[in-house]
């Protein structure tokens, strides 16, 4: 999956995406058993940093071999709704914690160190091949983490 599809796609759907401050999460895991649950089967989305908002969508296959963002079922989250913001380190991952008026989402984030071999690396390069240089998640993920730790500055 190209980075560049990610932000014609958002910008296609009326979202105003800020330029390199996309990355792929997954759903934190609630404990030890959940996390072996999810080692096996945990859907990938991508979350994209807005002028004004964060948006979620879903990662779906698009044929045998292409994936694509599932058009249905984007989240979008205005930054006037976000409470508060944690980012912590969880082994090779960081755990996000995004608490809203109405609820919490919590997300796991693969480190960028690593990204080549594991699954996000797979995801953000073309044809799969995560020995790559065009690993967009890794390139992105620094300025991502920087972009919601300004935001949680400003909601305080």
């Amino acid at each position: 999956m190209k980075e560049k599809k990610v932000e014609d796609f958002f910008r296609e759907a009326g979202f105003d995406a800020v330029e390199n401050e996309c990355i792929l999460v997954r759903y934190a895991p609630k404990n030890l058993s959940d996390a072996v649950k999810k080692f096996f089967y945990n859907k990938w989305l991508v979350l994209q940093v807005c002028r004004d908002s964060l948006i979620i969508a879903n990662i779906v296959a698009d044929g045998l071999w292409a994936l694509t963002l599932g058009k249905e079922d984007i989240l979008e989250i205005p930054f006037s709704e976000i409470k508060n913001i944690d980012l912590e380190e969880a082994g090779f991952n960081y755990h996000l914690t995004i608490e809203t008026l109405e609820d919490s989402l919590r997300f796991s984030i693969e480190q960028g160190e690593l990204s080549n071999w594991r699954s996000s690396g797979l995801i953000t390069t073309p044809l799969g091949i995560g020995l790559n240089k065009n690993n967009w998640h890794k390139h992105n993920i620094d300025r991502t983490l920087d972009a919601l730790k300004e935001l949680k500055k400003k909601l305080a």
